[in-house]
């Protein structure tokens, strides 16, 4: 793990930290610096952090729309569609809804046509 990645790893000793933790972790794994596995890892934490928020059936939307980031970058087209339909409350209105729905089916085209 480099230097950045263990920085950003340690936040989460502190839970109020922990979704700036989770977006560091993601913007990291969108540079040249990031490690393979730093998505994996920012995946990881998401999803520990979203689980802790839905059992108490609360979402919030910027977290909400920070996990369907990360679930894109890894390629879970089905999961983040079933997230949208989980969690409308995350997006504000129909219409940012539909666009986030849009541009899933569009990256999954997308992946079809490079694995076929």
């Amino acid at each position: 793990m480099n230097m950045t990645s263990m920085k950003i790893f340690n936040t989460f000793n502190f839970s109020e930290y922990q979704i700036h933790g989770i977006q560091s972790m993601y913007m990291l794994s969108q540079s040249e610096q990031g490690m393979p596995n730093t998505i994996d890892l920012a995946f990881m934490f998401a999803n520990k952090y979203m689980q802790k928020y839905s059992d108490e059936d609360k979402v919030f939307p910027c977290d909400g729309k920070l996990f369907l980031k990360i679930m894109k970058k890894k390629g879970m087209t089905q999961q983040a569609l079933e997230f949208i339909e989980k969690h409308p409350e995350t997006f504000n209105g129909d219409l940012e809804k539909s666009r986030e729905i849009i541009s899933i089916l569009h990256q999954e085209i997308d992946q079809l046509k490079k694995g076929g």
